[in-house]
């Protein structure tokens, strides 16, 4: 449900000025100010409409949008409704200064999110757009491509620093299969990161057209559990491996090539053991 509680706007031949726009989209509150060109050619001839706004919220929901609800969906059914694939409408061209102090994708949460979102040709990108999630902060470049509604394209460069490894691995299926050791570790890790990939009818990533290069480094990790150092103990019959601290990485260079990682070579030192 949509409801309007306040709206100025000033009519021109040219274009429109919205002076201020107060609304509510299901529970979502949406602030906003500036204005849009070729209204008129937009309504009687569906050509593309521009406009440039500040934006601004205080808790935007994105799975309210995420597909239309079925009728007489009971709240549990709503509540495991898989995702679906969000098309970019393609006759807009809208750049948005945007604001938002909680902004919710899924089962991600993030926090103070802030940078610059421009819709154009049914892409939406994004440019020095900062949040705080995963226990850590994030700065966010990049595009989400929808002009192949059907196979939706992402292209991000992100630079994260301190992510929890258990909120991470419990969030992103993309970790969980790509570094399933996550699992049995704890810490912090910081990451540049260029990647690309495809999304799924459920907007999450096909894990082999997944593709990049980054840098890691870490802090205060822990392994403990993990099946492959447990039969190395046994093997050895010995107790060092079945829970590792490592000492801090700084920066480790790695690349993703259809969803598989591989890293450069790089020293370690666990407890008083050292490896390469």
């Amino acid at each position: 449900a949509t409801s309007i509680s306040a709206i100025n706007l000033l009519f021109y031949p040219q274009f429109v000025e919205l002076k201020k726009f107060d609304a509510m989209l299901g529970k979502n509150d949406v602030h906003a100010d500036g204005r849009m060109d070729n209204v008129m050619a937009w309504l009687f001839k569906d050509s593309l409409l521009s406009g440039k706004f500040n934006f601004n919220s205080s808790n935007m929901d994105l799975n309210e949008f995420a597909g239309e609800e079925e009728a007489g969906a009971t709240p549990a059914a709503e509540d495991t409704a898989a995702m679906e694939i969000i098309p970019v409408p393609a006759n807009i061209d809208f750049v948005l200064n945007s604001s938002m102090k909680k902004l919710i994708y899924d089962d991600i949460t993030m926090d103070n999110v802030a940078g610059t979102v421009t819709i154009r040709n049914s892409t939406i990108d994004l440019s020095n757009l900062k949040m705080n999630l995963m226990g850590g902060s994030m700065i966010l470049n990049g595009s989400y491509n929808t002009q192949n509604v059907m196979v939706p394209k992402v292209n991000f460069d992100m630079d994260i620093q301190n992510f929890d490894i258990q909120q991470t691995f419990k969030t992103f299926n993309t970790v969980a299969q790509m570094a399933p050791v996550a699992q049995y570790t704890t810490g912090k890790f910081s990451t540049t990161l260029k990647y690309t990939s495809e999304l799924g009818s459920d907007m999450m990533p096909i894990i082999e057209t997944v593709n990049g290069t980054g840098t890691l480094s870490t802090k205060s990790v822990v392994v403990s559990g993990f099946p492959a150092l447990k039969k190395l103990d046994d093997a050895l019959k010995i107790k060092k491996f079945s829970n590792v601290v490592l000492e801090d990485l700084k920066v480790v260079s790695y690349t993703i090539e259809n969803g598989r990682v591989s890293t450069e070579p790089f020293d370690f030192k666990a407890g008083k053991a050292t490896g390469k």
